[in-house]
């Protein structure tokens, strides 16, 4: 299954201040809310806000892309304000490491698109996986591996909680000759992700099990190496920041990754990205807009790189152009 179509909302906030704007796209699947809850939510809200009732907006019910959204639009008044200065007290960096995104595709399109991404200098290609029948994903993972081998770059395997523990326990275990950077997600529960990352013989990388607030403690203490922060979902860069100091101080890494965002989303989440210390490579896949004319986004993808302009930042987006 290929997504075609993504929908959501953006908001866009005017004050004395300045303006800013912000994305709430709930993605079916993976976030809690649905399209119609951030829509009813909206329409809420929207006389609070006008009555200057904030405390009675934002509350543990808030859906976590509307926080998103608002948290976007109020950095991007700040940013422009005090001229690119962050409120999140990091430096930006100006350029940032991404990963290229193979979704399911028949052999043919699925060679083309691994090789592509090999030639233009990619470190890590992530790959779709979670077929009803793992024989089928191993055929493709096999033929990926075929490709890289024996270059510098690895695979990482999204399996987005497909497995039980015995699936997973054995399909790990089959993959430990090929060259993989993580297995993301490949159970759904925050216990059972942990014990096995004490088994696998690869590396796995927790995703799915972040937004659960009592999985987070479970995570830190244990073997998994690789926190997925994924702000759309989380609710923010603010609590992805705060999960990304508590990996680091537990000695994992963090990387940012999208859920298939416009162009308003994506330029947070590579502003967020730029502000991580360490040099790896996100979650953040180059998309491809041409079908709008978005000239004045802070950001270009170039061969495995994300190119960040801060100065940029936010980018004036013409609205009409995400219809």
């Amino acid at each position: 299954m290929e997504l075609q179509k993504r929908s959501g909302f953006i908001i866009k906030i005017t004050t004395d201040e300045g303006t800013g704007i912000g994305e709430a796209s709930p993605l079916k699947g993976f976030s809690r809310e649905t399209l119609s809850d951030v829509e009813n939510f909206l329409q809420t809200a929207e006389s609070n806000f006008l009555n200057s009732e904030l405390d009675s907006v934002f509350n543990n019910k808030t859906p976590a892309s509307v926080k998103f959204a608002f948290e976007q639009a109020g950095t991007s008044i700040i940013l422009a304000k005090k001229e690119g200065e962050s409120p999140f007290k990091l430096n930006p960096k100006g350029e940032i490491k991404v990963n290229g995104f193979v979704p399911f595709l028949e052999r043919r399109e699925f060679q083309v698109a691994v090789e592509k991404f090999l030639n233009d200098g990619f470190e890590r290609i992530k790959i779709k996986i979670g077929r009803n029948n793992f024989h089928d994903d191993l055929e493709f993972i096999v033929l990926a591996n075929e490709i890289i081998k024996g270059s510098n770059v690895k695979l990482r395997l999204d399996a987005n909680g497909k497995w039980d523990s015995d699936e997973a326990k054995r399909n790990l275990d089959s993959l430990q000759h090929f060259q993989i950077d993580y297995v993301e997600q490949p159970v759904e529960k925050a216990e059972t992700l942990a014990e096995l990352a004490g088994q696998s013989p690869v590396n796995i990388a927790a995703d799915e099990s972040l937004p659960e607030s009592k999985s987070i403690n479970i995570l830190l203490h244990s073997k998994i190496p690789v926190f997925v922060l994924k702000p759309t979902l989380l609710g923010g860069l603010k609590p992805a920041l705060e999960i990304y100091d508590q990996a680091i101080s537990h000695g994992k890494e963090a990387i940012v990754s999208s859920v298939f965002e416009s162009p308003v989303g994506l330029t947070y989440l590579i502003y967020g990205a730029s502000l991580m210390k360490e040099n790896l490579v996100h979650g953040i896949p180059p998309i491809e807009f041409s079908q709008n004319n978005f000239s004045e986004l802070p950001y270009s993808f170039e061969n495995g790189k994300v190119k960040f302009n801060l100065r940029n930042f936010p980018a004036e987006i013409n609205l009409t152009d995400l219809k």
